[in-house]
């Protein structure tokens, strides 16, 4: 299984979320990469290829509730799941993951995490879907 990367821009946000009681994680904006590319934490919104198949648009997320701990001291934050989805079939793609964007607040346009897929899903047709469902879990700084 591939591993979400967690841009730092996510961190900040997220500490302002349970910090200050924030909105900067609604909008998220949640696209889709066809680039074979492999996340890391350097990587830029400029690495990523959009998608282009027939009917792609962003697709906004926003958070289930407030960040939560879990059982192994992380914090947790979940999203609504969003769902692409081709409207015809004159361009397919070969999709390799997704990336999601602050679309709020301060960090408006910031990558805050991107995840690649473990197997590439092809998107030609209205019968093809690919669902995503966000679950960003993030280690509390020691000490606080």
């Amino acid at each position: 299984m591939n591993p979400l990367v967690i841009n730092q821009g996510f961190l900040v946000v997220a500490m302002g979320e349970l910090v200050l009681g924030a909105t900067d994680l609604n909008d998220v904006s949640v696209r889709l990469f066809q680039n074979d590319i492999m996340p890391t934490p350097a990587t830029a919104l400029t690495d990523f290829t959009v998608a282009t198949y027939t009917g792609y648009a962003a697709q906004l997320a926003d958070p289930l509730g407030f960040p939560y701990d879990d059982v192994q001291g992380n914090v947790l934050q979940e999203f609504t799941q969003v769902l692409f989805q081709p409207t015809g079939t004159a361009i397919s793609n070969v999709i390799y993951g997704w990336y999601a964007v602050g679309g709020a607040g301060t960090f408006s346009g910031v990558l805050l995490a991107a995840k690649r897929l473990d197997v590439p899903v092809t998107l030609a047709s209205a019968l093809d879907a690919l669902p995503v469902s966000i679950r960003i879990a993030y280690n509390q700084p020691q000490g606080i």
